[in-house]
């Protein structure tokens, strides 16, 4: 999909992927399944055996944790202290 190495396909699914990132990174969905399951997945794929793929994950995850410090008050991100992002990614 968006780590696919057809410059098309990478163009079509990768900026998707990025949007998603954005919306699961909301405060208020940080708890929903299925954002667990989208960072339990990309955590699973940075191991891949495919570069392409370990580099897309990288980004998906830099940019989910990027957005949720910029969707968040400084009051919240007490709460997303680095212990706390590793409890979430756990």
């Amino acid at each position: 999909m968006g780590a696919d190495e057809d410059t098309i396909i990478t163009q079509l699914f990768e900026p998707l992927l990025f949007q998603m990132m954005h919306y699961y990174s909301n405060p208020s969905r940080i708890l929903n399944p299925i954002t667990t399951t989208l960072i339990d997945s990309l955590m699973t794929m940075i191991s891949h055996k495919n570069n392409c793929i370990q580099d897309l994950s990288a980004r998906l995850l830099r940019e989910f944790i990027v957005w949720l410090f910029r969707q968040t008050t400084p009051n919240q991100r007490e709460n997303f202290s680095p212990v706390r992002l590793v409890d979430l990614f756990q």
